[in-house]
């Protein structure tokens, strides 16, 4: 998956090119490669997903708890935010997040999803009521479900991330989301219109930015 930064890059590229503009970037809402996969020519089985079981990350090392660190974010997202580069107040109903290390930071948690780092495949989503961690359920064990409930926390399965932040953006007229493109994949970034897509460096310097 691309980055809905890098793709936006290229799309201005190829407009800027003589001879490439006629060519066109197009979102699609599958995967080629799937579609190879499944095929009947392919004589190779496809590997699975990966499936590393997730634990929790020590708060002797986290520093802070879930519950202090998703305050932190609600604080941001509080009505009032200055917003430093376009000098005007900004607004976000929610924080998505597609970045790895950034929801295992969040979360206090860690996973055996990518060789040689720490992190779990999965989506997260911050509004100022809720937190939802869109991960396969097959990773959680009971302590890591207690873990996040505890913190007000809900899971909802991986492949809904997409379709719940798309119909989550269009309740009560429209809503604003904070994301950062160059760490947001296309696919999510994109299934929002442009005027609920409010840009944002990463999430952990914001956090940050309101620790007290």
């Amino acid at each position: 998956m691309h980055s809905a930064y890098a793709v936006n890059q290229m799309s201005d590229w190829l407009l800027k090119k003589k001879d490439t503009k006629d060519i066109q970037i197009q979102l699609l809402d599958y995967n080629l490669v799937d579609s190879i996969w499944d095929s009947d020519d392919s004589n190779k089985k496809r590997p699975l997903a990966p499936s590393g079981p997730v634990r929790i990350h020590d708060l002797k090392f986290a520093g802070m708890t879930v519950e202090d660190k998703l305050l932190s974010i609600r604080q941001a997202l509080s009505p009032g935010k200055r917003d430093e580069k376009k000098d005007t107040t900004a607004v976000a109903s929610a924080l998505v997040s597609c970045s790895l290390d950034e929801i295992a930071y969040i979360y206090n948690i860690r996973g055996k999803d990518v060789p040689c780092n720490t992190v779990t495949v999965a989506y997260s989503m911050i509004s100022q009521d809720e937190a939802y961690l869109f991960i396969d359920k097959d990773k959680i064990e009971p302590d890591i479900e207690a873990h996040l409930t505890r913190a007000g926390v809900t899971i909802l399965p991986y492949d809904e991330a997409i379709p719940f932040v798309s119909a989550y953006s269009i309740e009560d007229g429209g809503k604003r989301i904070w994301m950062d493109s160059k760490n947001t994949n296309s696919a999510i970034y994109n299934c929002l219109s442009d005027r609920c897509v409010l840009e944002l460096r990463r999430a952990m310097t914001l956090y940050h930015d309101y620790v007290v």
